[in-house]
């Protein structure tokens, strides 16, 4: 998109937003060295840092770790930001957006927690998929009532 966008001598962001489970597919990578190649420093991949993915805990399918080395090393810069902090995900995104001397790929690697705010949804990798019964949709909705209420 962005090279079609170049040729036809358009100006705009591209964003892509990645789980951190997919860190393990060769195409990703093989789409990172293409954009880095081409200095495609219009686009912005956002990579959801929670640790799961279907089959289970990240790190103990295929370790990705050390990420932001992974993204440095295959030309890109690289920016880690509290995911569920909105005012600092907002305000990395319009300084990356703003930022017209970046000369390579961005790629922004939100440190998040799966299920946040529902403790059994946090630490139970069933919910990476998991949809929500009557049940499961009403507790849910209590604990985040009582979460706000209480702060």
């Amino acid at each position: 998109m962005l090279l079609g966008g170049r040729f036809q001598k358009r100006d705009f962001n591209a964003y892509v937003l990645l789980g951190d489970g997919e860190m393990q597919e060769g195409q990703v990578w093989e789409a990172a060295l293409c954009a880095s190649s081409h200095s495609l420093s219009n686009l912005i991949a956002i990579v959801d840092r929670n640790g799961y993915q279907l089959d289970g805990k990240v790190d103990d399918i295929l370790a990705v770790e050390p990420l932001d080395e992974k993204w440095r090393a295959f030309g890109w810069e690289v920016h880690t930001v509290n995911g569920h902090d909105l005012h600092a995900l907002t305000t990395l995104l319009r300084q990356v957006k703003a930022d017209k001397s970046r000369t390579k790929p961005c790629c922004i690697i939100a440190q998040t927690v799966k299920g946040k705010g529902i403790d059994y949804m946090e630490t139970e990798p069933g919910w990476h998929l998991g949809y929500l019964g009557a049940e499961d949709e009403v507790n849910a909705r209590e604990t985040i009532l009582n979460t706000v209420i209480s702060q």
